[in-house]
């Protein structure tokens, strides 16, 4: 077995110590760069974390 660890954003991580995926709990496997949120591989989580954090874009009717 490879002897090492696991990085991300300047942090590190023993085997086994991976953060939890912040959208289901199961081990993440990204990080944002900005915010710090942990995602697993499930896309479900992904698209969860963007609906929470993005604002819809609307149109606004100029008053005449």
């Amino acid at each position: 077995m490879a002897k090492g660890h696991h990085e991300s954003s300047g942090c590190c991580w023993e085997p086994g110590e991976i953060p939890e995926c912040d959208q289901c709990g199961k081990q993440a496997i990204w990080e944002t760069a900005i915010s710090g949120v942990y995602l697993c591989d499930n896309p479900q989580c992904h698209s969860a974390h963007i609906r929470e954090n993005s604002e819809e874009i609307e149109f606004v009717e100029e008053e005449q």
